[in-house]
């Protein structure tokens, strides 16, 4: 058995425009307005054409400064110095700062990204540096605020109620003393193993009261990636915000021809594929003392953000005054990484695929160009017990995603004696044909007595239902066994029916397995991106501990 079954993601469900792009497939391709990933003419070009929008002496500056609430190490440190050199490129990654890490995707987002960054860097014999954006400047509090760990039967989540902050940029919320319960009972919930100890002490050292969620969120991908060259970055610090009030500026000053182009691009994708992020009606926000992050738009004339209003030039004059005040919105944001970083590439999920589908015609817009998107790993893992429960079931991966109860009841109609809904769907309408073959009958005789017949005939077309259910539980019974391990097979794979990587904490993984789990993965990983066309069922009996 090799290290992974690949599955096809026609197969569980992946939206057609993703899997166009995967294959490159032409009629997708121009919304992208980049090459496609395993194309490595292009990224031959693209190497020799891609030049720094700003000085890499400031870029280098901005991010030392950047990392100064970090424990950054001395390599994070040469990696930023290095990007001094006119041959030193990016490969970016990003994600919300969850809690304690947040989902096994993250980590999968990260590993892609670094493996990238080698696989170019080898090729092409350039430098080439992972880059893990921290979205610091999110405001959805309810999304970072919640992590899942496995239970026995059902997950637990591990989640924060509330900030006194909510509704502000996610790199300005501090750690109340609430964290402190909901990292203990996070840490109860890993696994007891030789590598518990030492994970849950980096989360007591970095999840700690006063410090803010991006310095601990950060800090453990550094902890974990900062030997493999990862350095970080984001949009929620001065001289960063500095560096981007050109591209912010443009924003205002081209709004109306980048929401134009947007909706534009939006409308022509809808008409064979989607639109993955709804479009609106300007690009930034404004964040205010009291009430945090406030979209901006545009209402006749001037600009409105809560009770602040401002004419074009009022606007703009503030943006560069104060950058700080100002950040980008779903949309803006790539455009903002391409102008900020020597950028390559963006590692993403499907979503974040689609909507850079909806983005080619603004980069041009803005005199960049796209980076070269990369579908982030994407994968299930089975743990050696479940993997030998899934080989002794007669149910592929992809059938998993079903309902379980439709699961079971394939599975007592499988090892039925015959197909029994068809059997019983028979019986019943032999006995309709045969109580109401003597319908004419009593009609010969008294008319009224046919309403009698009827009204038998759908009372034992009934009681034979009755006896079918009866008859399924019997049989539930008898493969109980193997009910429950169809049970624990799905949990493990879709728990609450929703896909393991969106929903497992990485962390849960790591505290059981240890780094050779982070080691495992970037095998699958393959030196052309073929692989990642594919998504993944991971055999965790083949790791090398």
């Amino acid at each position: 058995m090799s290290l992974t079954q690949a599955v096809d993601y026609s197969l569980i469900g992946a939206s057609q425009l993703f899997r166009d792009y995967l294959q490159g497939h032409e009629p997708i391709m121009p919304f992208f307005q980049s090459g496609h990933f395993t194309d490595f003419n292009y990224w031959e070009s693209k190497i020799k054409r891609r030049e720094s929008f700003i000085k890499r002496e400031q870029l280098v500056e901005a991010l030392l400064d950047f990392h100064n609430p970090f424990n950054a190490s001395e390599n994070t440190l040469q990696q930023i110095k290095s990007l001094a050199d006119e041959q030193t490129f990016t490969v970016v990654t990003g994600q919300q700062l969850t809690l304690f890490g947040g989902p096994l995707y993250t980590l999968l987002k990260t590993i892609t990204a670094v493996k990238t960054a080698k696989i170019l860097s080898k090729r092409f014999n350039v430098k080439v540096i992972p880059v893990f954006w921290l979205a610091d400047e999110d405001h959805d509090f309810q999304e970072i605020a919640k992590v899942n760990v496995p239970g026995k039967d059902e997950l637990i989540p591990i989640q924060l109620k509330s900030n006194a902050k909510t509704g502000f940029a996610a790199g300005k919320l501090e750690l109340d003393e609430s964290v402190i319960q909901l990292l203990n009972t996070f840490s109860d919930q890993l696994p007891d193993t030789e590598f518990k100890a030492k994970v849950s002490e980096m989360l007591h050292e970095n999840w700690m009261v006063g410090a803010s969620w991006k310095v601990a969120f950060g800090n453990m991908m550094l902890h974990f990636f900062g030997d493999e060259g990862l350095i970080l970055a984001g949009s929620d610090h001065p001289q960063i915000k500095k560096s981007c009030t050109e591209i912010m500026l443009k924003s205002v000053s081209e709004n109306v021809a980048f929401q134009s182009s947007l909706q534009q691009t939006t409308a022509r994708l809808e008409q064979d594929w989607f639109a993955q992020a709804q479009t609106g009606e300007s690009s930034l926000f404004f964040h205010d003392e009291n009430s945090g992050r406030i979209k901006i738009t545009p209402v006749e004339e001037r600009w409105k953000a809560g009770n602040h209003t401002w004419d074009t030039s009022e606007l703009m004059e503030l943006i560069q005054n104060q950058p700080e005040r100002f950040s980008p919105n779903v949309f803006l944001r790539p455009l903002v990484q391409e102008f900020l970083l020597p950028n390559l590439a963006y590692v993403g999920g499907p979503a974040e695929i689609a909507y850079h589908a909806q983005l080619g015609s603004n980069f041009k817009l803005f005199g960049l160009e796209m980076p070269v998107l990369i579908p982030r790993l994407s994968l299930t893992v089975a743990e050696p017990p479940i993997e030998r429960i899934f080989s002794g079931l007669p149910f592929s991966f992809e059938d998993y995603m079903k309902r379980i109860e439709d699961l079971q009841q394939e599975f007592i109609q499988q090892h039925a004696q015959s197909d029994l809904n068809q059997t019983i769907e028979d019986w019943k309408s032999d006995v309709e044909v045969a109580l109401l073959s003597k319908e004419s009958f009593l009609e010969s005789l008294d008319a009224s007595l046919t309403g009698s017949l009827k009204g038998l005939t759908a009372k034992t077309l009934n009681e034979i239902d009755k006896l079918n259910q009866k008859l399924n539980r019997s049989l539930k019974q008898q493969e109980s066994v193997q009910l429950n391990r169809l049970q624990r097979v799905k949990y493990a794979f879709f728990p609450e029916n929703n896909p393991q990587e969106r929903v497992i904490s990485w962390v849960w993984f790591i505290s059981k397995y240890g780094n050779a789990f982070i080691n495992h993965l970037n095998l699958i990983i393959t030196d052309d991106f073929e692989s990642l066309k594919k998504h993944h069922l991971v055999y965790l009996s083949k790791m090398n501990t």
